[in-house]
């Protein structure tokens, strides 16, 4: 939300609806289970676009996106 800051280190709850600073004042530090998770998504998310590849048997860029042969028409 525009105009409020949340401090490093705070736990946003899915759902919540922080939409002033006051909210964002009084959010809880973040708990460690919730900070190894998040930790561990990037990584996860990293490994997708090979594990696609290998799965479905088509080029798959870094990124994650299919690579499609063009025809050049002539």
């Amino acid at each position: 939300m525009n105009g409020v800051t949340i401090s490093s280190g705070r736990f946003v709850p899915p759902g919540a609806s922080i939409d002033n600073q006051e909210k964002a004042d009084l959010l809880n530090h973040v708990p460690s289970d919730q900070e190894a998770f998040t930790k561990e998504v990037p990584r996860v998310n990293e490994q997708f676009p090979s594990s696609y590849s290998l799965l479905l048997g088509i080029p798959v860029t870094p990124a994650g996106f299919v690579v499609m042969e063009t025809k050049r028409m002539m």
